[in-house]
């Protein structure tokens, strides 16, 4: 399911009548956060995952 110019334009004004201008900034930026400790998060496990392999493959 992919988004278009138009989808994107109304929820961003819904957005903005549903929490004002002075709340989407901090929105953005809480959001921003997340997709990174979540990118974070998912490179710390795969270099786990990798390490943890590469130790088992070294046991045999």
């Amino acid at each position: 399911m992919s988004f278009g110019a138009k989808e994107i334009i109304v929820i961003l004004i819904i957005g903005l009548i549903l929490f004002g201008s002075s709340k989407i900034p901090e929105f953005a930026r809480s959001l921003r956060k997340g997709i990174e400790e979540f990118k974070k998060t998912g490179e710390e496990l795969t270099k786990g995952i990798e390490t943890k392999d590469g130790q088992e493959q070294n046991k045999k």
